[in-house]
């Protein structure tokens, strides 16, 4: 009798990987692969990841949770968690008729029960994937427009597929990100529901880093931004355009306040603040920015040195690697 298993592809890029669930050291593979990107910091931001993948995802076989990818961003946000998305197959068997008119109105209605939260919408739709019918919820927060410090808010998005392979048993694909932590989120959920099936568990098709998605930016959050004596943001945010090799500076409300191409930024650090602090020049203005003041803590976390200096230290190295002149 065929052992059927759940499988998925998910997007060819080093920000997503994949944690095996069924491993007792998948955990520490996920942190290694991060690690591997380069320098002291990502070993820093290594072991922070081990930790939150060991806190979010352990026992998860045994509830029948896998495969599951997670994203990790090329720096670790001071504001977002480490891993600020994750995108998992789970299998249900249902309490009730496994159809999709009553797949919908159980969605429904839990939906209905929820109408009194104000903060938040729920889209109910079907949709016909490659492997069968499916119930899509999109679960969102309604949009507020940015106020300095605001909280993350989580957005989830399920595909509940009905298979032929299985059928007493419903196939979710649970994508659950921080609203706006991965650009185009949403659309990439989507896609990798077109991939969701089950596949024989001794045919090796498991998971396939296989999907093409665009570069995200590098975000640096919580960033101090000043220019001479004038405060300009207290949590606002330092980008790169990873494929247009740009460097822009946001305040609290992600408005721009300069940008320049990176071969075109001159760098250096402030001693004054223990090298917490880059100087950037853009476009013949100064500006001093601090990524990760804004949410410093009183005392650098052990184990993880000094978050602060650490994304100081990050930034200077993208700017050298973009052209741009540091010293």
């Amino acid at each position: 009798m065929t052992e059927w298993v759940p499988t998925f592809d998910y997007p060819a890029s080093e920000e997503w990987l994949l944690l095996d669930v069924n491993l007792p050291d998948g955990a520490e593979r996920v942190a290694q692969q991060v690690a591997d990107r380069g320098g002291r910091h990502n070993k820093r931001y290594a072991r922070g990841v081990r930790e939150l993948m060991k806190h979010n995802w352990d026992g998860s076989s045994e509830l029948r949770v896998g495969p599951v990818v997670v994203y990790v961003p090329p720096v670790p946000s001071n504001a977002l968690p480490l891993s600020p998305a994750s995108v998992n197959a789970l299998r249900e068997v249902p309490d009730h008729d496994r159809t999709l008119e009553t797949v919908v109105r159980h969605a429904r209605e839990a939906a209905a029960e929820a109408e009194a939260d104000p903060t938040r919408r729920r889209e109910i739709t079907t949709v016909e994937l490659p492997a069968g019918p499916a119930c899509r919820i999109h679960d969102a927060p309604v949009p507020n427009p940015g106020h300095e410090g605001e909280p993350a808010r989580w957005e989830m998005l399920y595909h509940l597929l009905l298979t032929e392979e299985c059928p007493k048993e419903i196939l979710v694909l649970d994508a659950t990100w921080v609203s706006g932590a991965v650009p185009g989120m949403a659309e990439l959920a989507d896609r990798m529901a077109a991939t969701l099936r089950f596949v024989p568990g001794d045919s090796g098709q498991g998971p396939h880093p296989v999907l093409a998605s665009p570069q995200a930016p590098i975000v640096f959050d919580e960033v101090q931004i000043g220019k001479g004596l004038r405060p300009l943001a207290q949590h606002g945010f330092v980008t790169i355009d990873r494929d247009e090799d740009v460097l822009t500076l946001l305040d609290s409300n992600r408005r721009p306040i300069d940008s320049a191409p990176l071969a075109k930024v001159e760098a250096s650090k402030r001693g004054i603040t223990g090298g917490m602090t880059v100087s950037l020049a853009l476009n013949g203005t100064k500006y001093s920015v601090s990524p990760g003041w804004g949410a410093r803590r009183p005392a650098p976390i052990p184990g993880l040195g000094n978050p602060v200096k650490d994304a100081a230290d990050t930034l200077m190295r993208l700017i050298e690697h973009g052209g741009g002149s540091t010293r």
